[in-house]
Parts: C-alpha cells; sequence; structure tokens
C-alpha cells in the first residue's frame, strides 16, 4: 500500500512539474549535437539512424509539448522574453543545409532509410512558432536562424 502511494505521489509530480525550459531545450541541443555528429558518417550505420531519429523524434515530442501542454507554453514564451530567439533557434534546430545532407545521407538508391520524422523538421519548427505568443512569433518567422 506504501508503495501505491509513493509511486502515485512521484507519477504526480512528475505530471504536475514538467522540466523546465532550458532544461528542455538543453537536452534536444544535445540530441541535435549527436545528429550533426553523423553528418560526415556515411554510409549510415545503427548508430548513426539512431542518432538522428532520436534528434526528430525529441524535437517532435518537445514541439507537442509546448504545444498541449499550458505550463510549458508558458515556460517558453517566458524563456524567450528574456532570451535571444536566434540563439535559442541555432540550439534546437539543424541549419537548413544540416538538414538537407542528413536527408541526403538517409537516402541510398532512391530508398530513405532514415525514420519518417526526419522528413517532417519543417512541421515540428511549424508546431513550435505555433506556440509562442505573437509578437515572439513575428520575430521567430523573421529570424534567419529560426527557417
Amino acid at each position: 500500500m506504501k508503495f501505491l502511494i509513493f509511486a502515485s505521489l512521484v507519477l504526480f509530480s512528475t505530471l504536475a512539474f514538467s522540466q523546465p525550459a532550458e532544461q528542455q531545450i538543453a537536452e534536444v541541443g544535445s540530441l541535435k549535437l549527436e545528429a550533426t555528429n553523423t553528418l560526415n558518417s556515411t554510409p549510415y550505420r545503427e548508430k548513426e539512424y539512431l542518432s538522428v531519429k532520436n534528434y526528430f523524434s525529441g524535437l517532435r515530442d518537445y514541439g507537442n509539448d509546448v504545444k498541449n501542454n499550458s505550463r510549458s507554453n508558458k515556460r517558453l514564451n517566458n524563456y524567450l522574453t528574456a532570451k535571444d530567439i536566434p540563439k535559442f533557434c541555432s540550439d534546437l534546430f539543424l541549419t537548413k543545409s544540416d538538414w538537407e545532407q542528413i536527408k541526403m545521407n538517409c537516402t541510398r538508391n532512391r530508398y530513405f532509410l532514415c525514420s519518417d520524422e526526419v522528413l517532417e523538421f519543417n512541421e515540428y519548427k511549424k508546431v513550435v512558432s505555433e506556440s509562442l505568443s505573437v509578437n515572439l512569433k513575428s520575430v521567430f518567422i523573421s529570424t534567419a536562424e529560426c527557417q
């Protein structure tokens, strides 16, 4: 019985207190770094495929969290109000050329071998931008690092 109460408290605290924006961004940023380390490692092996998949899945999950979780959304907007949006975008998103290279490295003999999340990169950026306040969204859209 004590275990059930303890497990319920842990689950509640996990759901009620989502991670701070800085921590979420840092986690996706570290996945981005791993994915960019695969750029010169062709042909991709399992490790590279997993690194690429983990980054794009992490970005998707982050976007869904800030879209669907009002606390995470508020934390992101507060974070970006006080921080530099170009740095946020460069920390979180691949450059267009890096994304194109990853897609090219994922294609062999007309077959796309990476996870489908790779192809949805622009959609994930759109989800993040739509989660921003009107003022932040206009800065986001006009910032080169966010495109």
